[in-house]
Parts: structure tokens; sequence; C-alpha cells
């Protein structure tokens, strides 16, 4: 370093990685004109991640030091299911419809301080955290009518999507100065609401030519 001073810096970390996946699938036929079928998924993670670092300078006579955590949990449901119906030989109705359910978490925590000869230390701290679920689901129904054996038919389909989700969360950090009598405090909650819900439907003729 310049002045012929020295200095180091070291970092070390580490993290865990846990994940769960379960699922199954199901056909079921309860007449020749009637045909279900779907799947069912289970997903559920946790990851945690830690991490220090640590300076010196000799020109300055500084020391400092830091340490970071973050932790993460989540859990995803996905049903999803799929009907099929010939009520006669010329219709055919079909409805679908898949959900996704989730949560999931957030904490973090960091640490840090930096100490020079013949003053007071610099620290400071900070802490997060949020929260947030949600849900969503998907339905689509139509409805197809073979006008004849060429082809020819009309369709009708409506269409639908719904989403909801919640998320809290909080923010706080305090930072400790030289010289400063009352550290520097800063202290937020957040809470956020939204949802959707839409439609939409659709009219379809095919003619075959040929």
């Amino acid at each position: 370093t310049p002045g012929g001073g020295f200095g180091y810096m070291g970092y070390g970390g580490s993290g865990i990685n846990t994940n769960k996946d379960i699922g199954t699938n199901f056909n079921i036929a309860p007449s020749k004109k009637i045909k279900i079928n779907g799947s069912v998924g289970y997903a559920k993670n946790k990851t945690r991640n830690e991490s220090r670092g640590e300076s010196y300078t000799s020109l300055l006579d500084r020391y400092s030091s830091n340490s970071n955590t973050n932790i993460t949990r989540g859990e995803n449901v996905t049903p999803r299911v799929s009907l099929n119906w010939n009520p006669d030989s010329l219709t055919t109705v079909i409805f679908r419809t898949d959900m996704g359910i989730s949560k999931n978490e957030n904490h973090s925590f960091s640490a840090d301080s930096s100490h020079t000869t013949g003053q007071d230390p610099t620290i400071g701290f900070s802490r997060f955290w949020s929260e947030s679920t949600s849900f969503q689901f998907n339905n689509h129904l139509s409805v197809v009518r073979r006008l004849n054996k060429d082809g020819r038919n009309i369709r009708i389909g409506l269409n639908n999507r719904y989403n909801k989700s919640d998320e809290d969360g909080s923010n706080y950090s305090e930072t400790a100065y030289p010289g400063i009598s009352d550290p520097t405090i800063i202290d937020n909650i957040s809470k956020t609401k939204s949802s959707t819900n839409a439609y939409g439907l659709s009219l379809g003729y095919v003619e075959p030519f040929g």
C-alpha cells in the first residue's frame, strides 16, 4: 500500500440448500363419454447462506469486519384437472383448470464494524424480513360442435384467470458513528395486496377446403 503500509483481506462463506418435491397423476374414465385426468405437485425448499469478511490497513490503522446471513423458504402446491365430455357423437366439451398456491419467506441479517486507532468504532447492523402468499388459477371451457363429417364445426370458448397476492415486510437498520451520540435508525414496514380477475370469450368457425 502507499506510504509503506500493508494490509490484508479475508472472506469466507457457506451455504445449505434443501429441496423436497412430490407429485402424483391420475386418470379416471367414469363412462365412455367422460374422461378425467390431472396431477398434483408439491415442492418445498430452504436455502441458508452465510458470509464473513475482514480487512486491515496499517496505513490508516483500520480494521473492518462484516457478516451476512440470508435465509429463504418456499412452498408450492400445483393441482391440475382436465375433463373431456362427449354428450353425443357431434359434440365435445372440454374443461381445464390449473391452480398454484405458494408461500415464500425471506430473512436477512447483517452486521459490520470499523475500528480506527484513537477513534470510537463505527458499528452497524440491519435485518430484513418479508413473507408473501399467492393464489392463482386458470380456467378454460370450450364447446365444439361438428356440423358435418367433412370437418365443418363451430366452437365457443371461455377463459378465466384469477390472481391474488399478499406481501408483508419490514426493514430495520441502525448505525453508530464516531462523535455522534445518537445512532442513525431506519425502520420501515411494508404491506402490499393485489388481485386480478380477467375473462375472455372466443367464437370460431371452421370450413374445410379441398
